[in-house]
């Protein structure tokens, strides 16, 4: 096995570590707080990218093989038209550092994406390894509610936090009238970490599919299971929602060629959601503060897309000019909890269009192919998309992002689960 590949499979496993060193110039300062997302910073899973580009193009060098990163027209189009928006954007930006810092994260991982559709990888193990990865991942969490608190001590080194339910802003829910705290893992927030294992959840079930070994079937469905427990610890709304819709589609296609169980799952495919949907409206810790906000950072960001149409804001720059546009009396430091109206706010009108042409190709690339259970991971982060920000702005979410859209967009003779 090639030094390349075993790079791709650690990072894969390593996904959720957000282990780095932030740096803390004097433009990650908003009202004189810290602010995480506007801090430069190297992740232990950016220098295991940055390993995996340098191994493969060495690789390539020394067998006399053909580099694939850009093997058709579109490719190259798309990656120029990327450069060509990002400098534009970068160079109008009122502070163009943070702009130029998140043009280049974007671009290692477009590069990733490319070389993981144009090259021959089999996605059998990598999801394997992304299997063993959400399974650590819902163990910690599992352990953290049992605590109530994050664990500390040796976990730093995958990046958990030190949280309980006094710290300062934690996420936590009522139930029952008593303070819950919802678990982090070690993502940097609950819905962040809900979104990562949802999306997850869809390709470890093809998996499971395509797998005849009992004790493997077995190692699936143990870690389906934690996933899915920990998906409603979480208390994200959000996830709830969505795999209320989407996780009975997937059994239903799961079970498509044997008629009874498949009859037996078209129950809760009419049911589930509507009863998911009641249940969610009548839950206590539904805040309308909580949706004020969202509404108040979506009316910012469609005001500084008016009046930046063309070319956004720059990328990063959403937080540091939300200061100068509060458009209510609610008002967070946070990226707006949209990602489509980020896109638009931070890039413009052309680099909203890039980013939609962008999914269309992939979910066309999807459909074509009838992958399903890998539409059903695409629609996850499409819909969540809408309500929440972490698919763009966090690193555990933006590499499972590129992962998926680089499977995605590989031929699928190329494909092997």
């Amino acid at each position: 096995m090639k030094l390349s590949y075993l790079l791709l499979l650690l990072l894969t496993f390593l996904l959720p570590v957000q282990l780095g060193y932030h740096f803390w110039p004097d433009f990650t300062f908003v009202y004189g707080v810290k602010i995480d997302y506007l801090s430069p910073t190297i992740f232990l899973t950016d220098l295991l990218l940055l390993f995996f580009l340098t191994s493969f193009i060495v690789e390539r060098k020394i067998y006399r093989k053909k580099i694939k990163v850009f093997t058709t027209v579109s490719d190259k189009i798309f990656f120029l038209l990327f450069i060509l928006i990002a400098a534009t954007t970068t160079s109008l930006a009122l502070f163009p550092l943070l702009s130029l810092i998140k043009t280049v994260r974007f671009l290692f991982l477009i590069i990733f994406a490319l070389i993981l559709k144009n090259n021959f990888f089999k996605t059998r193990w990598i999801i394997i390894a992304l299997t063993a990865a959400c399974f650590y991942s819902s163990l910690l969490a599992l352990v953290q509610v049992l605590v109530q608190s994050s664990l500390n001590g040796p976990l730093w080194f995958l990046g958990e936090r030190s949280l309980s339910l006094s710290t300062a802003g934690v996420a936590k829910a009522v139930v029952d009238g008593r303070l819950f705290f919802r678990p982090y893992g070690s993502f940097s927030h609950p819905n962040s970490l809900a979104g990562f294992l949802l999306a997850a959840l869809f390709l470890i079930l093809e998996a499971l599919k395509k797998t005849k070994t009992t004790s493997k079937r077995q190692i699936y469905q143990l870690v389906l299971s934690l996933i899915i427990m920990v998906l409603f610890l979480t208390f994200s709304r959000v996830c709830w929602l969505i795999f209320l819709l989407l996780f009975p589609l997937g059994l239903f296609y799961y079970h498509r060629r044997q008629k009874g169980s498949r009859f037996f799952y078209l129950i809760p495919l009419l049911l589930v959601p509507v009863a998911g949907i009641y249940f969610l409206k009548e839950l206590p810790f539904s805040t309308a503060l909580s949706l004020s906000q969202r509404l108040e950072l979506n009316k910012t960001a469609i005001e500084l897309f008016k009046q930046n149409f063309f070319f956004g804001v720059g990328f990063n720059n959403f937080l540091k000019l939300l200061p100068f546009f509060p458009t209510g009396k609610v008002f967070l430091i946070q990226p707006v909890h949209n990602i489509y109206l980020l896109v638009l706010s931070e890039s413009g009108i052309f680099g909203g269009l890039f980013f939609l042409s962008l999914f269309w190709v992939v979910l066309k690339k999807v459909i074509i192919g009838k992958r399903f259970f890998l539409l059903l991971s695409l629609l996850v982060i499409l819909i969540s998309g809408f309500l929440d920000h972490y698919w763009l702005t966090l690193p555990q979410n933006l590499l499972l992002l590129a992962l998926i859209f680089g499977i995605g967009l590989n031929n699928q003779e190329n494909v092997k689960i």
